[in-house]
């Protein structure tokens, strides 16, 4: 559509946490409110992200990292591995802005 992408500028950034993703992609749909849906997608991925952190810490090490089998290309696929695809994929699924998930 030719419309530039307006980049938003942080005056003041907190000096704890620095600029969250939520509070990026919060100023970034308000600036560029046809790119709504890219702020949907991203916040997805924090909430995965966050499930997966929370997943990993309450497992084991040795339980995420020990080989469950292999993959189509050989590769052995780990515990983590499983989860976090599943938890990723369930999360960009349900926002109903994603049609195809590739696997990798």
């Amino acid at each position: 559509n030719g419309r530039q992408v307006v980049v938003p500028v942080f005056a003041e950034v907190c000096s704890y946490t620095g600029l969250t993703l939520s509070r990026y992609c919060s100023e970034f749909a308000a600036a560029n409110p046809e790119l709504s849906e890219l702020t949907s997608i991203l916040n997805s991925v924090q909430a995965a992200c966050k499930q997966i952190a929370s997943i990993s810490r309450g497992a084991p090490l040795t339980a995420l990292t020990h080989s469950r089998g292999l993959l189509d290309r050989g590769a052995a696929s780990r515990p983590l591995d499983v989860v976090a695809d599943s938890v990723l994929r369930n999360a960009l699924k349900f926002t109903g802005k994603v049609s195809i998930i590739a696997a990798p």
